[in-house]
């Protein structure tokens, strides 16, 4: 299985599934239970590059500012990349779901 083909079930799962359920704690639908919380929600930070050089070790050796970043390295840090678990995670999630277990 493919990581889009993947994020496409699981998509359908929260959508169809898990989202629609009653909670067993708070007896609500997440959904609906989201919409009440939403307005009170804060704004995700930006994502951490380690781009920050007090972040990093500071040594004794300094590497000039002429040095420049190999073209591979800051088109990998110009783009914007969700983080998403191994394959295999979502392949047991969608057993799961064709088994009832997760519903």
């Amino acid at each position: 299985m493919d990581v889009l083909t993947a994020n496409i079930e699981v998509r359908h799962w929260l959508e169809e599934v898990a989202h629609e359920r009653i909670h067993g704690t708070t007896q609500v639908k997440p959904r609906e239970r989201l919409e009440e919380e939403r307005p009170y929600l804060q704004a995700l930070p930006t994502p951490w590059r380690g781009e920050i050089a007090a972040a990093r070790p500071q040594g004794k050796k300094v590497i000039p500012q002429s040095v420049k970043r190999p073209a591979a390295v800051i088109e990998q840090l110009a783009q914007n990349v969700p983080e998403q678990h191994a394959l295999s995670v979502y392949e047991r999630l969608l057993q799961q779901v064709e088994q009832g277990v997760a519903a």
